[in-house]
């Protein structure tokens, strides 16, 4: 299971070493950096999936809390080369957040790495670095780009430079 805080993810982080770090999230996780206060995810012992709830994605003041999202298939959810993002319980990484949708975008899977970002269909759009991707096109995506589902900024990095801002935070 993932950790649901910041501080469960430093003492994670702390425990595994940077190699181990990495490889626990070979995928690399989805990080909003604090700009003043800090929070936590929702999740359950038996669920992998971290829900982002409305309070912390939502609110002027919760635009400042940190969210970590590591890339992991949640078990048991079917297409292994795909990792969903949506308002959806069921999803592998959870936002519930009214600018994103049940089932609003995935991660392309191949040989172990992220290789794109497709939009679903969804109303308030995917982006990448700024750019809104068209219906169905699959973006390439690498380490360091910004994607945003609806107004819900992330940038994705490594499980490493994740384990490197861990160690300040």
């Amino acid at each position: 299971m993932s950790p649901s805080s910041l501080a469960a993810f430093k003492a994670q982080a702390e425990e595994l070493g940077r190699a181990g770090f990495a490889a626990r999230y070979p995928l690399g996780l989805l990080v909003r950096f604090p700009t003043e206060s800090v929070a936590s995810a929702e999740g359950s012992a038996e669920d992998e999936t971290a829900v982002f709830s409305r309070a912390t994605l939502g609110s002027r003041s919760a635009q400042a809390d940190w969210i970590l999202a590591p890339l992991v298939k949640r078990p048991g959810n079917p297409f292994p080369t795909q990792l969903f993002v949506g308002r959806a319980r069921q999803s592998d990484i959870c936002l519930e957040d009214a600018s994103v949708t049940r089932v609003h975008a995935y991660f392309k899977l191949g040989d172990g790495v992220v290789v794109g970002l497709r939009d679903c269909g969804s109303g308030n759009g995917t982006f990448v670095n700024g750019v809104r991707l068209g219906p169905e096109e699959l973006c390439p995506v690498r380490p360091g780009d910004r994607v945003a589902f609806g107004v819900v900024e992330l940038q994705l990095l490594t499980a490493l430079v994740a384990h490197g801002f861990l160690s300040w935070a």
